[in-house]
């Protein structure tokens, strides 16, 4: 705002109140000794030094007078951090959570967003009912699994899509693990598997699933990793989850039975099979969809997206 505007609201304030101090002095106090406001005076303007300021003074506002559809923006990247500080404040809030959690989101860069994001709901809403916290994080990792195979089968047109399979793989692992390792999920951990192998989820849904889940759990010292997994979808494992394990793996102390008979079983499949081993060095080197398409892909969205815009004008 401009410092004449901030000037008036002090000045206002002040009349209506019998403190005996000067506005002209407590402004100039504010402007130049507060750490989190900067003066521009080029342009006669005052402003928070740091976007963040205003966002959380946004949302200790909104204590006051309701979220107003704020709720409705959590995969918003505009919006995000003033959820993260509405919920930080509420705390226990099981009913905005679970508000959250039930979003769908509206494109592929939102799904990105809710999985990266939603820990972040989760940890500042802390003091809420851990149920509703482990029904959020189950919800995570299985949408997860699914964005992967959506990409992998063609039916998302993802940017993503120009990376090899396991470097995607990799990249949606590592999100996951920055993200979901913290001992405040470690006791949910269990019952989240649960959760997504008595789902409805398709079979290579759950597996990447779980696999997102143990290495996480790898992260905040569990152990038994990967055995819960291996023993349920050890038949129908995805050749490139079987290769994931095995790379997650060499540098345990003690490698279960369960994962050196699936040692074996890689081994014995790429023996002699010229087919097989090809299709194992694509999965490293070949991208999902040759870089030519995923530029002709892009293209088509933008002009998607702006035409959709100039049909939103009209």
């Amino acid at each position: 705002m401009s410092l004449d505007e901030a000037g008036t609201i002090v000045n206002e304030y002040l009349a209506a109140r019998n403190l005996n101090v000067d506005a002209s002095r407590l402004l100039d106090i504010m402007t130049h000794r507060c750490e989190i406001i900067m003066v521009d005076p080029d342009r006669n303007l005052i402003g928070f030094k740091h976007r963040t300021f205003a966002e959380y003074f946004h949302a200790k506002g909104l204590l006051r007078t309701g979220p107003a559809g704020l709720l409705e923006k959590a995969f918003n990247i505009y919006w995000m951090n003033c959820v993260f500080f509405y919920l930080g404040l509420l705390k226990d809030c099981p009913k905005e959570l679970v508000q959250i959690i039930d979003l769908v989101p509206r494109s592929e860069a939102e799904r990105w967003l809710r999985i990266i994001n939603a820990s972040n709901y989760c940890l500042a809403a802390y003091a809420s009912p851990y149920e509703v916290i482990v029904k959020g994080v189950a919800t995570v990792f299985a949408d997860a699994a699914e964005l992967f195979n959506l990409i992998l089968e063609g039916k998302i047109k993802s940017p993503f899509a120009c990376l090899p399979r396991m470097h995607l793989l990799y990249l949606m692992q590592l999100i996951i693990r920055e993200s979901y390792a913290y001992q405040c999920f470690k006791s949910a951990f269990e019952d989240i598997a649960l959760m997504i192998e008595d789902g409805t989820y398709s079979e290579n849904v759950k597996a990447y699933a779980l696999f997102f889940l143990n290495v996480a759990y790898i992260d905040v010292g569990g152990t038994d990793s990967f055995g819960f997994l291996l023993k349920a979808h050890s038949r129908g494992l995805p050749l490139d989850l079987a290769l994931a394990i095995q790379h997650e793996s060499r540098d345990m102390d003690c490698r279960s039975a369960l994962m050196r008979k699936q040692d074996g079983r890689i081994r014995k499949l790429l023996k002699n099979n010229r087919a097989l081993q090809a299709q194992l060095k694509n999965m490293y080197e070949r991208p999902i969809v040759s870089p030519l398409q995923a530029v002709e892909d892009g293209k088509k969205r933008i002009l998607n997206c702006s035409a959709k815009s100039g049909e939103g004008d009209k």
